[in-house]
């Protein structure tokens, strides 16, 4: 154990919902109506009932090991060498996760707040509240996204009723208009992003005080979040079209700006940049948690905290680095990421459960 904190089951649910809609949910409305179009919503459905699969399946596997996170049981399962490869791997893929989200708050501030700042200053300043919200550990963190929770349900409610006397039904017909290779496809992109970035949780959950009720934890959370995204996008094709949701970088964004209040509240639409920037802070101090974890446990040291200033920084670099502009991040997510995500996400851990069962049965036979 990293830590001697402990979360409750609510509020792991609660980290799952802000995991899931963090960074999420000002590009899901375009990726998802990108190949289905106005079937958007039956590949957010299709992606939810994956999405809760998995999140069992996380549980289940979880469950095997209660006192123990996936950096340490699979050395324990894989043995010493394999298991250290296997923390890499993780370790690897979540710098890759933080990087683009360190990238995404920037490249949104620039682009929609606060254009002509230096892209590096907003870096600076986000990945410092990072940093300290990761330091304080991860009870603190989870008690943060409980107090964030109401703003966050609140502001997005607030949107939501706001756009919706703007609703036009027929952008959603005809129903089932593309094949469903197309809305397949499309729910692909909402399962591995970010459903099997979930698998992060693995870490977590022997931190949570009733381990019994986790499979249910995970699931309602997974459930919420994805429903608040599939929602969202929704109300973006119903209201935009879905020209224009496919043609926006932030869609969502460009649907808060439609917001009007009567003829003297309008143009509010900070409130979805608010829920935003909790979220993703959420998000972003679970991966950095991960990263340091992760290095803490290949080198055998006793405290991560001291690996998060360093971390911060190369996460810094690397943002700047891997990600020349929007458009290749677009490009690489709807492609390159897909089998990385289903590689890392799902198979890496199957076989770590496969192991395992078979290590049971052997040892079963044997006595």
């Amino acid at each position: 154990m990293l830590e001697q904190g402990k979360i409750s089951n609510r509020q792991l649910t609660i980290l799952i919902v802000q995991f899931i809609i963090g960074s999420k949910i000002l590009f899901v409305p375009a990726s998802l109506a990108a190949d289905s179009e106005q079937d958007v919503w039956i590949s957010g459905l299709i992606a939810i009932v994956v999405g809760v699969l998995v999140a069992w399946f996380y549980a289940h596997l979880a469950l095997q090991f209660k006192n123990q996170g996936i950096l340490q049981y699979s050395e324990a399962v894989l043995g010493k060498w394999l298991g250290k490869l296997v923390t890499i791997v993780l370790c690897l893929y979540f710098l890759i996760i933080a990087a683009f989200l360190v990238r995404d708050i920037a490249d949104f501030m620039t682009i929609q707040i606060i254009p002509g700042t230096p892209i590096l200053a907003i870096m600076i300043v986000f990945m410092i509240v990072t940093i300290i919200g990761v330091r304080l550990g991860l009870e603190v963190l989870s008690r943060a996204a409980e107090i964030f929770n109401p703003w966050v349900i609140l502001l997005l409610l607030l949107l939501l009723v706001s756009v919706s006397t703007q609703i036009e039904w027929k952008n959603i017909l005809p129903v089932f208009d593309h094949q469903m290779k197309h809305i397949m496809k499309s729910s692909l992109t909402f399962i591995t992003f970010p459903y099997l970035e979930m698998i992060i949780f693995l870490q977590i959950l022997p931190y949570v005080n009733k381990p019994s009720l986790v499979k249910r934890s995970m699931i309602v959370g997974t459930i919420l979040g994805g429903g608040m995204l599939v929602v969202v996008t929704l109300f973006c094709v119903l209201i935009l079209g879905v020209d224009s949701t496919t043609r926006h970088i932030y869609p969502t964004y460009a649907l808060a700006k439609k917001i009007t209040i009567g003829e003297f509240i309008s143009r509010i639409e900070v409130i979805v940049a608010g829920v935003w920037f909790l979220t993703i802070f959420i998000k972003l101090s679970l991966c950095l948690y991960f990263i340091a974890a992760s290095i803490m446990q290949l080198f055998a040291l006793k405290n991560y905290k001291p690996l998060t200033l360093p971390i911060g920084i190369i996460l810094i670099c690397l943002a700047i680095l891997l990600v020349p502009n929007m458009t290749y991040l677009i490009t690489f997510d709807a492609t390159t990421w897909i089998p990385i995500a289903i590689i890392v996400g799902f198979i890496l851990p199957l076989i770590i459960y496969i192991v395992h069962k078979l290590k049971l049965a052997t040892s079963g036979k044997k006595t």
